[in-house]
């Protein structure tokens, strides 16, 4: 594969066969056809999966962040204010949400939610502990997530909070798109 080149604006960002960032356009790559071509026409897709099998989608806003950070130049990423990427995010779970509805008739549905991990930051064992940011960079990152968050919860009632792990009320078959092995478990 080529090496891709990010964009120069969040909205120049770079993307493959879906209107949303180019790592989560990969991913969704393996669920759906890919509505716009994809950036390397070459690609096989490691493992295509059976929507139809499960009941929900679980995806990661840190992981969306992320890729759209990603995505772009760094000059994009220090220039862009927390509220467009609010608006960004936004647009590409709509996207997400559309392609859930149409490709899988509503079977399996996309749950958009982020992780505190309240219950691991208390954990006082030998030798554990979360990586803090700790350089300049990790915590302008980190700010620009959190405040990205604060205005993603203002704008919309879609967004679940979890405080410690992913958590579903009743067992079903489920997919997750996250970046945080912690959130596999």
């Amino acid at each position: 594969m080529q090496d891709y080149i990010p964009g120069d604006t969040l909205l120049e960002r770079a993307m493959s066969g879906f209107p949303v960032s180019i790592g989560t356009s990969l991913a969704l790559e393996s669920l759906f056809p890919p509505m716009q071509a994809p950036y390397d026409p070459k690609r096989e897709i490691p493992q295509e999966v059976n929507i139809n099998d499960y009941q929900t989608f679980f995806v990661n806003l840190s992981t969306l962040f992320r890729n759209m950070i990603a995505a772009v130049s760094k000059e994009a990423f220090l220039s862009a204010k927390p509220g467009l990427f609010a608006s960004t995010l936004e647009e590409e779970i709509e996207v997400i949400e559309n392609l859930f509805q149409v490709n899988a008739q509503g079977v399996c549905k996309p749950i958009f939610y982020y992780s505190t991990y309240d219950e691991l930051h208390r954990i006082n064992a030998a030798g554990f502990s979360l990586r803090e940011p700790g350089s300049d960079a990790q915590k302008f990152y980190h700010a620009q997530y959190e405040n990205t968050i604060k205005v993603l919860n203002k704008h919309s009632d879609k967004i679940h909070h979890f405080k410690d792990a992913v958590f579903q009320n009743e067992y079903e078959n489920a997919l997750i798109l996250t970046h945080q092995p912690y959130d596999l478990t």
